[in-house]
This record gives structure tokens, sequence and C-alpha cells, in this order.
């Protein structure tokens, strides 16, 4: 017995899904089904490149002395803090 999972996609994310389902003849959980099991891509690249991957040097010290901490830092709060008065 099969067990579905339900997926909360945006319309632009479906409407895309639904045009590449009807472009190979299948229904859009075919389509999700053959991309999870045999990793079948997507033809259309909708999702922008990753970033986060190009790796920059870190400069050791290059804000030091801008930032600062309250002495007080770790001190409890109010009560007027927590009830918002």
């Amino acid at each position: 017995m099969a067990e579905f999972i339900p997926l909360h996609l945006d319309n632009t994310t479906e409407q895309m899904l639904s045009d590449e389902a009807k472009q190979r003849g299948v229904s859009i959980e075919t389509l999700v089904l053959q991309f999870v099991q045999q990793g079948i891509g997507l033809k259309k690249q909708t999702i922008p490149p990753d970033t986060t991957l190009i790796t920059k040097q870190r400069v050791l010290g290059l804000h030091q002395g801008l930032g600062w901490m309250s002495e007080d830092f770790d001190a409890p709060l109010d009560d007027d803090f927590w009830l918002q008065e």
C-alpha cells in the first residue's frame, strides 16, 4: 500500500510541475515519484544557483573593536520585560 506525503508547493512550482508532467504524459504524482526514486531531473531550472558555495577567505580581526557587550548581559531580566508592561 502506497503512503502519500503531502507537498506544499507555491503556484509557480506547481504550474512548472504540471507543465512538465503534461509534456512527459504522466501525472504530477508520477513525475515527483520518478524524480525521487530515479533522480530524473526537470528540464527547467527554477532554483537560482546556490551562491553560498562560493567560499571567501575570512580576515581575522577585520571588525575588531566595533562591537561591545553590556556588563550586565547575562543578568536576569525584570518582570516588566517578560510581562510587556
